[in-house]
């Protein structure tokens, strides 16, 4: 994350340039796709075998449930478990006051639930926007068609890659170069310059809708894509922004330095009012 909102004049010495960022960029994303596609085939097929028998059973098979019943009863509980639950895990580090690998260490450690009632608030509206979208601009086969094969898992989440950090770059852009969008929405999300993990989510709602879950959601309506293969893209968004926002230089994930390429970007153009 920014670490700073004073008025700037230049960018810091050494700061790396746009080019060289964007290489940096480009090079870990395909790091990340030939990974992701290696790990696929072993996933999906353990999805055939376990996930989706399990998940057609329980929320298709009586055809007693309707979609709706489905996004809440599925989506809710996983989405619940799945930010908190991994947000804790990722706390622990500072929970124990490890030193190895943190970032800003002079600025300590805080607790892991600062900023709560923010967060809970930006957690709420941000899935209710998000079954209003999944409901009302998804087909039915989002939550009860067939599983898709590998090949249409590996189209549809690239393409959910793409778009997302797309739209993430320039909506967050969007709101450092908008400065009265900053004052009045933005800079909440940068209340904390040491973060740890929960605090991803310490945003103003309208934040949240605009930069956190449109570009999450974004690539399923467009692709039109099966729930669980939305679950596996959740599931990879959940994980990739609690690390970058763990305030520790993780090896395999992007951003825990910066708070990814969009911020490192961004740095150099903040309101200089704000």
């Amino acid at each position: 994350m920014a670490t700073s909102h004073s008025p700037r004049e230049s960018k810091p010495e050494g700061f790396p340039s746009s080019l060289s960022l964007v290489r940096s960029r480009v090079a870990y994303i395909m790091f990340y796709v030939t990974l992701f596609l290696l790990a696929l085939n072993p996933l999906v097929y353990m999805a055939e075998r376990t996930i989706y028998p399990w998940y057609t059973k329980r929320f298709v098979a009586d055809g007693n449930l309707s979609k709706s019943d489905v996004l809440i009863g599925f989506l809710g509980p996983l989405g619940h478990f799945g930010y908190f639950g991994s947000g804790i895990l990722l706390s622990l580090p500072t929970v124990l006051r490890f030193t190895k690998g943190k970032m800003q260490l002079r600025k300590g450690y805080q607790s892991i639930f600062a900023g709560m009632p923010v967060i809970l608030l930006a957690w709420i509206v941000g899935n209710a926007y998000a079954y209003v979208v999944l409901m009302y601009f998804t087909k039915d086969d989002f939550v009860f068609g067939e599983l898709p094969r590998y090949q249409y898992v590996a189209r549809d989440i690239l393409v959910y890659m793409l778009v997302e950090e797309v739209m993430l770059y320039y909506l967050h852009r969007l709101f450092h170069e908008w400065k009265a969008g900053y004052r009045a929405v933005h800079k909440l999300h940068h209340r904390f310059t040491a973060p740890v993990p929960l605090q991803a989510l310490h945003n103003h709602p309208i934040d949240q809708i605009v930069t956190n879950v449109t570009p999450i959601l974004a690539g399923t309506i467009i692709m039109q894509s099966h729930i669980l293969t939305f679950t596996l893209w959740l599931t990879f968004a959940f994980i990739n922004t609690l690390v970058s926002h763990s305030g520790y230089d993780h090896i395999f994930v992007e951003g825990s330095t910066a708070g990814g390429f969009s911020i490192q970007l961004i740095s150099g153009i903040e309101p200089r009012d704000a």
